[in-house]
């Protein structure tokens, strides 16, 4: 696993790659906690290197996407393998954040889901 921190205002976009399972979880999580804790409420979650993605990462930013969501701010995850978007679809209800299929996004302001 890989992480990696890319600030375009006022996106905060964490590059993930390889393996996200239960042995690199307190990394992540860790890391993006602490970013919230710093005031960051806009993130984009890169997986598009994402070999798999664990259950408990899943269910995580799916936490944290509504917690983002009362503090007027928004995650949107940036997947293109097939099979991790339709995991992404199991646990994202009701839906908490965006899917996109490439970096486009960054161009545009966040925008929160509707209620």
């Amino acid at each position: 696993m890989d992480l990696k921190l890319e600030i375009a205002q006022p996106w905060v976009v964490v590059h993930l790659s390889g393996r996200i399972d239960s042995f690199n979880y307190d990394d992540i999580t860790a890391k993006i906690q602490t970013l919230i804790r710093m005031g960051k409420i806009n993130f984009a979650i890169d997986l598009t290197q994402v070999t798999y993605l664990g259950l408990p990462t899943l269910r995580f930013l799916y936490s944290t996407a509504g917690k983002l969501e009362q503090k007027k701010g928004s995650m949107v995850l940036v997947v293109t393998h097939e099979r991790i978007k339709k995991s992404i679809a199991l646990v994202n209800q009701p839906v908490r954040f965006q899917l996109a299929a490439d970096r486009s996004y960054l161009t545009s302001e966040p925008t929160r889901m509707s209620p």
